[in-house]
């Protein structure tokens, strides 16, 4: 087990983090997804599938770096202030290229996060526990609002935390 202060791993260059957004666009930051602050309004924005060119669910992506996996074990998410769009259908998935990516947990139906601004934690199952992922992605696979709005599809998450065995390789 780890030691020590808190430090965001994010703002000091041990993980890469991303949105399906851009962290110029308001309500977009992806340091503040790895922090222990409270973020009211952070969003990752509604993604356009490069294949068919339609609006998707948005998604936060962690990037451990070329030399670190994890076998991921559990995972927790606390939802953002915002009185709107509960994700309550969404996915963990990872990946050791950024490209290909498979699931490591699904939900569908969830109402861990029906309230703003709380946690939710959940076990990884077998086999998804068993694999090693350099990235590791939520992403949101349905609309959370009304009449299916494009704002529906903003995976609305104020913070992540993965726990697991963490790998690392000498380059």
């Amino acid at each position: 087990g780890g030691g020590g202060d808190f430090f965001n791993p994010a703002r000091s260059g041990a993980v890469d983090v991303t949105a399906s957004s851009p962290a110029s666009r308001g309500g977009t930051s992806p340091t503040d997804v790895a922090s222990d602050t409270f973020n009211r309004t952070n969003f990752a924005g509604p993604a356009r599938n490069p294949r068919t060119g339609e609006t998707e669910g948005g998604w936060w992506r962690v990037d451990l770096g070329p030399n670190k996996s994890l076998r991921c074990d559990y995972y927790a998410a606390r939802r953002n202030g915002e009185s709107e769009g509960q994700p309550r259908c969404f996915v963990l998935e990872g990946s050791a290229d950024g490209e290909n990516w498979w699931t490591l947990r699904r939900h569908s139906g969830d109402d861990a996060l029906a309230t703003p601004g709380v946690w939710g934690a959940w076990p990884v199952p077998p086999p998804g526990s068993g694999r090693s992922c350099r990235y590791l992605r939520v992403r949101l696979t349905e609309n959370t609002g009304i009449d299916g709005e494009v704002s529906g599809w903003r995976l609305r998450l104020s913070n992540l935390e993965f726990y697991g065995v963490l790998s690392t390789r000498k380059s």
